[in-house]
C-alpha cells in the first residue's frame, strides 16, 4: 500500500477527533455512530480528494470545524442524526455537492442565508429536523421556512426533498411552489400545538412516501363534504406508504388512514389520550360515500403501538390483513382485543410482540383465531 494511504487504513473512533491524518487520496470516510464530539479545525486539511462524508448518528457532535471548507471535492455529506446546532458559512467551499441529509438534527436552529443556494449541483436536501428554528436576522430557517423555499427554487438539480412543517400556513406557503411539492418524499409535522394542522392538505402532494407527525395537534376531520372525500379516495395519499405519529397528547383517533391505501407501516408512540385509532362513526360516515367494502389496512405489513394508556380500539370488528408481518404493542393496558379472527393473515405467520401479562389477558374472536397467532408470539417486558 503506498505511504499516502497507509493512515487512511486506520478506522478513527472515540470522543474527539484531534489527530491530523494525511489521506490525500481518500474519497470515501465513514464515521457514523461513534458518539464523536469534536473535530478538530485541521482533521480534514489533507483530505481535499474526499467525495463522500458521513457523520451520521454521532449524537454528541454539536459544531462542524471550519476547516470542513477544505474538502472541496465532496458530493456527499451526511449529517443526520447529529446535535449540530447550525450550518457553518464555511460549507459554501463545497460547491460540488450533490448530496446534504440533516434529517433528526433535533438542535438544529440555524442555516445562512443563501448557503443552500450555493449548493448549485445539489440533487438530496433532507431536512426533517424538530429543532427549535431561530428567528434570527440571516437566518432561513423560521416558522415557515419560506425564505428557504424561496432558495430551493434554483437549484435545477435537486429532484428529492424531505421537510418539516410546523404550522398550516407553512404548508400553504409551499403549496404555491409545484416544484417543491413534486420532488418531496419525505414530510415531518412538528410542534404544531398552538393551532390544529389540518394533515388533508398533504393529501396531493404525489410523491409523498414517509410522514411523522410529533408533538402536533391535528384537525378534526370533517367528512361532511362528499365531493371531497370522493376525491381523497380516489387520489389522496397515492404514495404514502409510512406514517409515525408521535407525542401528539390530543389526538383522539386516526380515521384519515383510511385515505392512505397503500400504507405499509404504521406506528403510534406516546399518544396518551387517543381511544381508537379508527372511529367506528367516522367510518361509518366515510362508508356511505365510498361503499362499505373498502379495506383500509389492505398493504398493512407492520404496526407499532406504544405507550397508549387510553387507547382501547385499533377497530372493533375483524379485518381482513393479507400482507401483515408483525404487531408489537407495549404499554397499552386497555387495549384488550386485536381487529383480526382466523382468516385475518390467510394463513401467514405474523409476529405478534408484547408482554407476557397483555398477552394473557388478550381477548380473542374465537379459539380458531387465538390458535392461528399464537405460534409468532414474542414475549418480553414493556420497557422497550
Amino acid at each position: 500500500m503506498p505511504p499516502e494511504l497507509l493512515p487512511c487504513a486506520t478506522s478513527w473512533c472515540g470522543r474527539s477527533l484531534s489527530e491530523i491524518p494525511t489521506c490525500p487520496r481518500l474519497v470515501t470516510l465513514l464515521l457514523g455512530g461513534n458518539r464523536i464530539e469534536e473535530i478538530t479545525d485541521g482533521f480534514f486539511q489533507s483530505m481535499s480528494s474526499l467525495r463522500v462524508l458521513s457523520l451520521r448518528g454521532n449524537f454528541p457532535l454539536r459544531t462542524l470545524p471550519s476547516g470542513i471548507s477544505g474538502l472541496v471535492s465532496l458530493h456527499h455529506l451526511d449529517l443526520s442524526s447529529t446535535n449540530i446546532t447550525g450550518l457553518p458559512q464555511e460549507l459554501k467551499a463545497l460547491e460540488k455537492l450533490r448530496y446534504l441529509n440533516l434529517d433528526y438534527t433535533r438542535f438544529l436552529s440555524i442555516i445562512p442565508h443563501q448557503l443552500i443556494s450555493g449548493f448549485s449541483k445539489l440533487e438530496v436536501l433532507r431536512l426533517l429536523s424538530r429543532g427549535r428554528w431561530s428567528v434570527i436576522e440571516g437566518n432561513v430557517l423560521c416558522d415557515d421556512s419560506e425564505p428557504l423555499m424561496k432558495e430551493l427554487l434554483g437549484l435545477k438539480h435537486l429532484n428529492v426533498l424531505s421537510w418539516t412543517f410546523r404550522s398550516s400556513l407553512a404548508v400553504q406557503k409551499f403549496l404555491k411552489y409545484p416544484k417543491l411539492v413534486s420532488i418531496t418524499q419525505s414530510v415531518m409535522v412538528c410542534q404544531c400545538e398552538s393551532q390544529p394542522f389540518n394533515v388533508l392538505h398533504l393529501a396531493y402532494m404525489e410523491n409523498l412516501q414517509e410522514l411523522r407527525i410529533s408533538n402536533s395537534n391535528l384537525e378534526e376531520m370533517k367528512t361532511d363534504s362528499t365531493e371531497e372525500v370522493k376525491k381523497l379516495f380516489q387520489s389522496g395519499f397515492r404514495s404514502l406508504d409510512r406514517v409515525v405519529i408521535w407525542s401528539c397528547q390530543k389526538m383522539k383517533d386516526l380515521t384519515w388512514l383510511v385515505f392512505v391505501q397503500i400504507l405499509k407501516q404504521l406506528r403510534i408512540v406516546f399518544c396518551t389520550e387517543m381511544e381508537e385509532i379508527i372511529s367506528v362513526d367516522k367510518l361509518r360516515d366515510i362508508s356511505k360515500i365510498i361503499g362499505s367494502e373498502h379495506n383500509f389496512f389492505a398493504q398493512l405489513e407492520s404496526l407499532t403501538i406504544k405507550w397508549g394508556r387510553n387507547l382501547k380500539s385499533v377497530y372493533p370488528n375483524p379485518l381482513p390483513f393479507p400482507k401483515l408481518k408483525k404487531i408489537e404493542v407495549r404499554e397499552c393496558p386497555q387495549l384488550k382485543k386485536l381487529p383480526l379472527n382466523s382468516s385475518s393473515a390467510k394463513e401467514r405467520r405474523v409476529v405478534i410482540e408484547g408482554s407476557k401479562k397483555w398477552w394473557e389477558e388478550l381477548q380473542w374472536e374465537d379459539q380458531a383465531t387465538q390458535n392461528a397467532f399464537s405460534s409468532g408470539v414474542v414475549l418480553g417486558d414493556d420497557f422497550h
